[in-house]
C-alpha cells in the first residue's frame, strides 16, 4: 500500500522509503495544494539520497532531458502528476514503464483542497487503524492457540 503524505516530514518520508532493503520502494503518494510546487523541495530530497530526478507530468510531452534519465541506468526518485487522467491501461503501462530500469522511488503528486485531504487523510488512517487492529486479533488468535497447545502438553507431562 503506498504511502499518503500531507505533513512537512516530506523529506524524511521519501528517505525512509528509499532506505528500506527493497527492489521496488513503496510509492509515496503527496497531497498538495493546487499551484504548490514541491519541485525544489523533492529535488533535495533527491540530491541527498544521490538519485537522480525526473518530474513527469502525463499531460507533456516528455522531454529528451527526461528520456535520457530514464533511460539511464541510475537510481531515481521519478515525481509523477497527471495520473488521474490515466485509464487504468495506461496506469499499469507507467506501472511497468517506472520499474523496468533501475531502483526507483515513485511519488505521485496530487493536487486537492485543504478539506479533501483531510478527509483523505481520515478516511487513510482509519483503513490503517482496521488492518492493525486485524493484526492484532490475528496475533492475539495464534498465540491462544499455541498456548492452549502447550498447557494440554503440559498437562499430559504433569
Amino acid at each position: 500500500m503506498p504511502e499518503i503524505d500531507t505533513r512537512p516530514d516530506l523529506k524524511s518520508r521519501l528517505a525512509r522509503n528509499w532506505e528500506m532493503q527493497t527492489d521496488r520502494p513503496r510509492p509515496v503518494i503527496i497531497l498538495a495544494s493546487p499551484g504548490t510546487d514541491h519541485g525544489l523541495e523533492l529535488q533535495e530530497v533527491a540530491d541527498d539520497l544521490g538519485i537522480q530526478y525526473i518530474r513527469l507530468h502525463l499531460q507533456q510531452v516528455v522531454t529528451p532531458g527526461q528520456h535520457g534519465i530514464l533511460t539511464q541506468d541510475k537510481a531515481r526518485l521519478v515525481v509523477i502528476s497527471g495520473v488521474e487522467q490515466l485509464t487504468p491501461g495506461e496506469r499499469d503501462a507507467l506501472v511497468r514503464l517506472i520499474y523496468s530500469g533501475p531502483r526507483t522511488l515513485p511519488a505521485i503528486l496530487c493536487p486537492v483542497e485543504g478539506d479533501v485531504a483531510r478527509k483523505i487523510m481520515a478516511a487513510f488512517g482509519k483503513l490503517r487503524r482496521i488492518g492493525e487492529t486485524q493484526l492484532c486479533r490475528t496475533m492475539l488468535a495464534q498465540n491462544g492457540s499455541t498456548l492452549s497447545a502447550n498447557s494440554t502438553v503440559s498437562g499430559a507431562v504433569v
